[in-house]
C-alpha cells in the first residue's frame, strides 16, 4: 500500500513538471485491442449499396445502407447479404435479440415475404399486428466469382416509419443518440441461424461522435490493475486499487479482459472508504461512479465531444464476477481510455450517477412481480437551476429481470422517460435517449421480474438474487452520485441521495430515522403518463390503425335513425287503422303524417338557426370547438331525411305502391345528402355547403301542407280536401321554384366561395400527412368533391324540378275532379318528395 501511494505522489510530481501529453504518454496503451475479423465478401456487399449513409455487420458480412427521407418520416434501408435464403435485421433496445424489432425477408413459393415481428427472446420472431415495413425492391444479384466461389448475394430496399407509434416497434427517430442494431440469416426458410449472428451499434443521426485520433488528438491510456485472485463462488465483487496519474477528459473506454466480467465500474477512492490491501473481493461501499461498463457492451463513445473529467489519485475498479464454473481463478483488468489531450471546454462534462429501490420482501415464485420506487425532490432540489441532461441510461437488474420503465413528472404532467422492454441479463448496454431533468423533478421507475420458473427473490447483490437499479449519465453531472430509495424503518420509507451506497440495507435501515443525511419518502410513485399535453401517437394511431366506422355511436347513429322513424311509422299505422280501411291505405296516410312531423321539425330547426344561411366568405370560425359541431342540428335534419326516404322506398316498393316519379325523386335527393355529405367533411369549405343544405331542406318543410292534406284524407271532409290541395299544389311549385333558383345562386357564387380552403390548414390536409403511405382518409380528401358537385348538383336539382312539375301537375288534376277512389289509384297520395339536405 505504501509503495503504491509512492508511485501515486510521484506521477503527480512529473505531472507538475511536464506537459499534460508527457503524462499520457507514460501510461499509454501498449497491448492493442483485438480487431474483428472481417467477411471477405464486403467490399462486393458495399458496392451494392448506393445510399448516402451506412454501416456494417462486418464479422457475417452484412452491408445496411439508409437514407432519411424527412418530408415522409420514413427511413428507407438498402440491404446487401450474403444469402439467397432468409435474412433477419432487427433494431434492438441494447443490442439483444430480447425486445428487438425485427424484419424477416425469406423468399418464398410465391415469392419474397416480408414480415414485420417483434422479438420475445432466443426464438423465431412473432409477426407484428400493424405491418410497418413496405419492401421497395428486393432481388437476387450475381457476384460471379469471389472468395466464395461463384455467388449469389440478396440486396432488398425497405421503408419503415421512423416513428410507428406500435408498440411492437422501435422508434427511429433523432432522439436517439445512438441505436442498436442486430442482423442474422441462413438457408432456405427461417431457422436456427447459429454463429451467423452479429450485433452493432450505429449514430443514425449524428456524425461519428469520437473523430479520428488524429482530429481529435485522443490517447489510448490504459487503467490497469494487478494481477488478482478471484475466489471460489458464482458471484463476487472484487475491488481493486488502481491510479491514473494526471488529470484526464475521458471521451471513450472499453475493459480490457471480460473474463467471466459481469459489469465493472471505476470511481475515485475516498479516504473514509479507503482499504489497505492492493485489492479486497468482499461486501465493500464505494463512493462515486466515474466510469460504468456493463456485459454486452464494446466501446462507450459520448457524444459530441463530451467528457468525464477524472482528476489524478487513485480510484477503485468495482468488478463484479460471475463464474458459472465457480473455481477461483486469476484475471488481471481494467479499462482502455481514449483521452483528450488538448483543452475541452467544462460544459462538455459528464457525471455517472446511480439510482436503485431497495426491498426487504420477498418476490414470490412463479409471479411476474413488479415494485416501483420514487426519486422526491428532497434530491432533485438540488439540480443546477438551469438543469441537466441525461444523455443516457442503462438499466440493471439480475437474471429474472424482465422491463424497467421510468417516469419524470413536472407541473402536474406525467411522461415515460425511459423504457427497456426486453431486459437480457447477458446484454447491458446503454440506451442513448436524451432527457431533460430540472429541480423539483420527481422521479419514478418500476422493475418487472418473470419468476414463473425461478423461485423465490429477495433484494441482494449476487445474481441469485434480484437488483432494480439504473444508471444516468449527465451533463452537467447530477450533484449526487448514488441514490438509495426504498428503504424501510419503522414503518416509513426513506431515501438518501450522495455518495453512500446502502449495500447493507438493514444498517441504512437502522441509520435512516437518525441522520440527516436520509430523508422520508411520503410520495407514491407516478408511473402512468398523464397530462395535458396530447401526444402524436395518439392522432397517428386513429389515422392508421382506427377500427371500420361505428354505426352505432349515439346519437349520430344512422341505424338508431332508422329504428327511430320504423317505431315512428308503425305507432301512426296503429292509429289509422282504426279509421281507414284497407293495408295499402293506412300505408299512405301514415306515409304522409310521418313525413308531414319530418318537415315540421326540420323547419322549426331551420328557424332557429339563420346563421345556416351565411356566405362562406363571411363566415369567421372559433377554435373554441370543433367547426362541425356548430351544424351538429344540420347534420341530424339531413340524415333524418336521407333515412327517412329510404324507408319510404322500402316500405312502399315492398307493398308495390312506389311510383317511378317518386323512386327517381328520392334516389337524387339521396345522392345529394351524399355527396354534400362528403364535400363538408373533406372540402373545408364548412358553412358554404351548410348554406346549400339549408335551402335543399326547405323542400321537405315546402311540402309539410301537401302532406298534412293527405294525411288526413279519408278523415275530413271531401270538399275541404279539394280545395285545400289546389292552393297548396299552386305555394308549393311557387316556393320549390325559389327555393331552386337560390341554390343555384348559392352554387355558382364567387371566388370567395371556397375561401377557407385557402386560407386555413386545408391545403396540407388535402395531401394527407403521407403522400408515400396513403390512409384510407387520404383518399376521400384527395377527391375533388367540389368538381363532383359542378357537374352533379345542376344535374340532380334539374331531374328534381322536373319531378316536382310532374307531382304539380298530377295534384292539380285530383284537385278539379271529385275526390273517388279512382282518382286515387290514379294519383295516389302523390307527396312532394323533394330533395333536402346535405351534411
Amino acid at each position: 500500500m505504501g509503495s503504491m501511494r509512492c508511485g501515486s505522489f510521484l506521477a503527480l510530481l512529473a505531472l507538475a513538471g511536464a506537459s499534460n501529453i508527457s503524462c499520457l504518454d507514460s501510461f499509454r496503451s501498449v497491448t492493442p485491442l483485438s480487431i474483428q475479423e472481417k467477411h471477405c465478401l464486403l467490399p462486393q456487399l458495399d458496392a451494392l449499396v448506393d445510399s448516402p449513409q451506412r454501416f456494417y455487420f462486418e464479422k457475417i458480412g452484412v452491408v445496411v445502407g439508409y437514407e432519411i427521407l424527412s418530408k415522409l418520416g420514413e427511413i428507407e434501408f438498402t440491404f446487401a447479404v450474403p444469402t439467397t435464403g432468409w435474412f433477419g435485421f432487427g433494431i434492438s433496445e441494447v443490442g439483444s435479440m430480447i425486445g428487438a424489432d425485427m424484419v424477416i425477408l425469406e423468399d418464398g413459393p410465391n415469392g419474397f415475404e416480408v414480415t414485420d415481428s417483434y422479438s420475445h427472446g432466443f426464438e423465431r420472431p412473432v409477426a407484428d399486428k400493424l405491418q410497418n415495413w413496405q419492401a421497395q425492391s428486393i432481388t437476387h444479384v450475381s457476384l460471379g466469382e469471389t472468395c466464395l466461389g461463384q455467388t449469389v448475394v440478396t440486396k432488398a430496399v425497405l421503408r419503415r416509419m421512423m416513428k410507428t407509434c406500435d408498440a411492437e416497434d422501435e422508434d427511429l427517430g433523432p432522439q436517439w443518440i445512438q441505436n442498436y442494431f442486430v442482423a442474422a440469416y441462413g438457408d432456405g426458410r427461417m431457422n436456427y441461424h447459429g454463429q451467423v449472428r452479429e450485433t452493432t451499434s450505429h449514430y443514425m443521426y449524428l456524425p461519428e461522435p469520437i473523430l479520428h485520433e488524429e482530429a481529435l488528438e485522443a490517447v489510448e491510456v490504459d487503467i490497469l490493475g494487478p494481477s488478482i485472485r478471484v475466489p471460489q463462488g458464482q458471484t463476487n465483487y472484487c475491488y481493486i486499487k488502481v491510479v491514473i496519474p494526471c488529470d484526464i477528459k475521458v471521451h471513450a473506454w472499453a475493459v480490457l479482459n471480460i473474463r467471466n466480467l459481469h459489469h465493472m465500474h471505476l470511481g475515485p477512492l475516498e479516504p473514509e472508504l479507503d482499504f489497505p490491501e492492493q485489492y479486497q473481493c468482499s461486501s465493500y461501499s464505494p463512493g462515486q461512479v466515474s466510469l460504468s461498463w456493463g456485459l454486452g457492451d464494446a466501446k462507450e463513445v459520448l457524444p459530441n465531444s463530451l467528457f468525464i473529467d477524472m482528476k489524478a489519485g487513485t480510484y477503485v475498479l468495482e468488478a463484479h464476477f460471475e463464474n458459472p464454473v465457480k473455481d477461483a481463478f486469476d484475471i488481471q483488468t481494467g479499462f482502455r481510455l481514449w483521452a483528450a489531450s488538448s483543452d475541452v471546454s467544462a460544459d462538455k462534462a459528464v457525471g455517472i450517477t446511480s439510482i436503485k429501490g431497495v426491498w426487504t420482501d420477498v418476490l414470490p415464485a412463479n409471479h411476474i412481480v413488479q415494485k416501483s420506487f420514487v426519486l422526491t425532490q428532497a434530491c432533485t432540489d438540488t439540480l443546477p437551476a438551469h438543469g441537466v441532461t441525461v444523455i443516457g441510461a442503462l438499466a440493471h437488474m439480475h437474471y429474472a429481470g424482465k422491463s424497467l420503465k421510468a417516469y419524470r413528472t413536472r407541473r402536474g404532467r406525467t411522461e415515460m422517460l425511459f423504457e427497456q422492454r426486453g431486459f437480457d441479463f447477458n446484454r447491458q448496454a446503454v440506451i442513448y435517449n436524451s432527457f431533460k431533468l430540472m429541480p423539483g423533478d420527481v422521479i419514478s421507475w418500476t422493475c418487472t421480474w418473470d419468476l414463473r420458473n425461478l423461485g423465490d427473490k429477495v433484494y441482494g447483490l449476487s445474481s441469485e438474487d434480484e437488483m432494480c437499479q439504473i444508471f444516468l449519465a449527465a451533463n452537467p453531472p447530477l450533484p449526487f452520485a448514488r441514490a438509495t430509495l426504498g428503504i424501510l424503518s419503522q414503518g416509513d420509507e426513506y431515501g438518501v441521495c450522495g455518495t453512500r451506497a446502502c449495500f447493507d440495507v438493514e444498517e441504512c435501515s437502522t441509520l435512516a430515522p437518525h441522520s440527516n443525511e436520509f430523508h422520508k419518502i411520503e410520495l407514491q410513485p407516478l408511473t402512468a403518463e398523464e397530462g395535458p399535453q396530447r401526444e402524436l401517437c395518439e392522432l397517428l394511431v386513429e389515422a392508421e390503425a382506427a377500427p371500420p366506422v361505428n354505426n352505432w355511436i349515439v346519437p349520430q347513429s344512422m341505424i338508431v335513425h332508422l329504428g327511430i322513424i320504423s317505431v315512428t311509422y308503425k305507432v301512426v299505422t296503429l292509429l289509422y287503422s282504426r279509421r281507414l280501411e284497407g293495408r295499402v291505405n293506412v300505408l299512405k296516410r301514415s306515409l304522409n303524417f310521418m313525413f308531414s312531423l319530418l318537415g315540421i321539425i326540420v323547419g322549426t330547426l331551420i328557424a332557429c338557426h339563420p346563421e345556416w344561411f351565411l356566405s362562406e366568405a363571411e363566415k369567421v370560425y372559433s377554435v373554441d370547438e370543433a367547426i362541425g359541431s356548430s351544424f351538429w342540428s344540420l347534420s341530424a335534419c339531413a340524415d333524418w331525411v336521407g333515412i327517412a326516404y329510404v324507408f319510404e322506398l322500402i316500405v312502399r316498393g315492398s307493398n308495390e305502391c312506389l311510383r317511378w316519379d317518386m323512386a327517381v325523386h328520392h334516389s337524387a335527393t339521396i345522392a345529394i345528402i351524399g355527396m354534400l355529405r362528403n364535400a363538408f367533411a373533406y372540402e373545408y369549405a364548412p358553412q358554404f355547403y351548410a348554406s346549400i343544405a339549408a335551402c335543399l331542406l326547405l323542400h321537405v318543410v315546402t311540402d309539410v301542407p301537401v302532406l298534412f292534406i293527405f294525411a288526413l284524407r279519408g278523415v275530413s271532409d271531401k270538399t275541404c280536401f279539394k280545395r285545400s290541395l289546389f292552393a297548396a299544389a299552386w305555394i308549393k311549385l311557387a316556393m320549390h321554384t325559389a327555393i331552386n333558383i337560390c341554390s343555384f345562386l348559392l352554387f355558382v357564387s364567387g371566388a370567395n366561395t371556397f375561401r377557407l380552403a385557402t386560407v386555413s390548414f386545408a391545403s396540407w390536409l388535402k395531401t394527407g400527412y403521407n403522400k408515400g403511405r396513403p390512409l384510407a382518409t387520404d383518399a376521400m380528401r384527395r377527391f375533388d368533391w367540389a368538381a363532383v358537385l359542378h357537374v352533379g348538383i345542376p344535374v340532380l336539382l334539374s331531374i328534381l324540378f322536373l319531378t316536382q312539375l310532374w307531382t304539380t301537375w298530377v295534384l292539380l288534376r285530383m284537385s278539379r275532379h271529385t275526390v273517388a277512389e279512382s282518382a286515387e289509384n290514379r294519383a295516389g297520395t302523390v307527396k312532394a318528395h323533394q330533395p333536402s339536405l346535405s351534411l
